[in-house]
């Protein structure tokens, strides 16, 4: 069990910007705990160490740090996209490829991302309103050759607002 002023650690594979997409599709009312898990093959291009975020429980508004560590074992080039999907209550709300570089541009990463160890830190706040109820999404990244990068899944049920 870890304390509420420390952050929740999960050992696993994943990048910034996808993780972040994963996290923050699953924000509202008040305070709930996404789950996320890896879903990466053997062969992935990048092993995930550790995944963090902060504060642990997360509510609507709210500043979250989102940190990452992990291994890049083959540099990441132009070409290379995230597939993401989200559903709300088993209904598919997103389903959309994106341009890597393009993502990670956005967190100060430019393409090619050389092989190596590092901890990314990511910091958003979390909207103000999202649908309720019960939220999967995944993202799974490819190179230009279509080798995987990375996958990720995770989800939260979201409550609605306790009424008065």
């Amino acid at each position: 069990f870890h304390s509420p002023s420390q952050p929740h650690k999960q050992t696993s594979p994943y990048v910034m910007k996808a993780l972040f997409l994963v996290v923050v599709s699953l924000a509202l009312a008040y305070s709930f705990v996404p789950t996320v898990t890896v879903c990466s093959t053997a062969g992935a291009k990048l092993k995930i160490e550790t995944i963090s975020w902060m504060p642990h429980d997360l509510k609507k508004n709210e500043k979250v740090e989102l940190k990452v560590k992990g291994d890049l074992t083959e540099s990441i080039t132009k070409g290379s996209t995230i597939d993401a999907k989200v559903s709300l209550d088993g209904i598919p709300v997103v389903n959309k490829k994106f341009d890597l570089c393009t993502e990670v541009a956005k967190i100060n990463i430019t393409c090619p991302i050389p092989a190596q160890t590092k901890t990314l830190t990511y910091n958003a706040t979390l909207p103000s309103v999202l649908p309720v109820g019960k939220i999967k999404a995944e993202a799974s990244a490819y190179d230009a050759a279509g080798n995987e990068l990375f996958c990720v899944k995770g989800g939260a049920d979201i409550p609605p607002v306790p009424e008065n």
